[in-house]
């Protein structure tokens, strides 16, 4: 239910303006990052200048095709990270910055350059970050973080584990005194004080939702139950673990296109998958016009058979 455009982009991007007209939700670019073997032709004296107007010229035209939900996600390295910033807050009239991703594309250094180069940047705008925040989905629990939740207890609503029950700073209605079931009297740590009032935490105690450790007399912590987790905020550190790495991208495409036709720089699916799944597109548009190995298509396909979405 795609669409593929065999393009010029900038052209291609001009023909979209009418009918995807404030339609698209997401979109997510991997552009030439101006490192001089791109296989784009600059004038060596303006090879910086020429990058910055292309960026530019095709960020115009992309901000007709967003709408007040719209996310904007884009790879680049540390050669323009600080130039890119600039432009997209500038020329695309409407997107605000919401974050700098920051994901780990190596899994081990190249021992060839002084310092190994291991990560990448994924600048993040929204047309509303207000929005972007209220209608972005969280990302599942790793099995990692699954298997941080257990039930020594057996407490019947299952799996828990405990989560600190103190907060950074001093509130007068949250500075009461706890009685451990040891019957120790225990207050909030230099500089903090708990996370709710007394009314608050007696509801939560007789709820049996209260951990005072192994021995019954540690500060107190408030249990979370797995079934009760919606999923995770995601954060500006992406590991290879979560998000996969370079070699991922190679060897998807290599399984596709055989070595003689792999992309050397494909993006890995599961980055994509990332992201889609963050900008919560499950039946909407995501536009990538800088589609190269076809990753963005690859992720979308990916996640409408897992879950049978419409994107």
């Amino acid at each position: 239910d795609g669409l593929v455009i065999h393009s010029e982009n900038f052209q291609a991007l001009s023909l979209l303006q009418e009918r995807y007209r404030e339609a698209v939700k997401c979109v997510y670019i991997d552009p030439p990052y101006n490192t001089g073997n791109d296989g784009f032709i600059y004038r060596d004296q303006l090879q910086h200048s020429s990058w910055m107007t292309m960026t530019s010229q095709h960020l115009n035209l992309t901000s007709t095709l967003l709408n007040k939900e719209s996310s904007f996600f884009t790879s680049i390295d540390d050669n323009e990270v600080e130039n890119y910033k600039t432009i997209l807050n500038r020329e695309t009239h409407g997107l605000d910055f919401v974050a700098n991703i920051v994901w780990q594309k190596r899994y081990a250094p190249d021992i060839r350059t002084s310092i190994s180069e291991a990560h990448e940047h994924i600048l993040t705008f929204a047309s509303c970050p207000q929005t972007f925040k209220s209608t972005r989905s969280k990302l599942p629990l790793t099995d990692f973080q699954t298997k941080q939740f257990k039930n020594p207890d057996k407490d019947p609503r299952g799996p828990w584990k405990s989560d600190n029950f103190t907060a950074q700073g001093y509130r007068p209605n949250q500075m009461y005194e706890v009685t451990t079931p040891t019957g120790k009297k225990v207050t909030p740590p230099e500089g903090r004080c708990w996370v709710t009032v007394e009314e608050n935490f007696e509801k939560l105690k007789k709820d049996n939702r209260m951990y005072f450790g192994k021995e019954g007399a540690g500060l107190p912590g408030v249990k979370r139950f797995l079934s009760e987790v919606d999923g995770v905020t995601p954060w500006t550190w992406w590991s290879h673990q979560d998000a996969g790495h370079s070699q991922d991208g190679l060897k998807a495409t290599m399984s596709l296109f055989g070595r003689g036709g792999a992309f050397v720089t494909a993006k890995p699916p599961k980055l994509l998958e990332r992201i889609l799944t963050i900008a919560n597109v499950s039946d909407t548009t995501t536009l990538d016009y800088f589609a190269g190995s076809g990753t963005t298509g690859h992720a979308v396909i990916n996640l409408n058979r897992e879950d049978g979405g419409k994107r």
